[in-house]
């Protein structure tokens, strides 16, 4: 059971990281940063 929690948690970072390099990676320079409300 804990082998499962520790392979669980080392996915989540995995899978947090690459979210992190292809938002760097294929983001364009005109988009926006936040969606603002007026």
């Amino acid at each position: 059971m804990v082998d499962f929690y520790l392979y669980l948690s080392a996915a989540l970072v995995t899978i947090r990281q690459l979210i992190q390099r292809a938002r760097k990676r294929y983001r364009w320079d005109t988009r926006p940063t936040t969606k603002r409300l007026k």
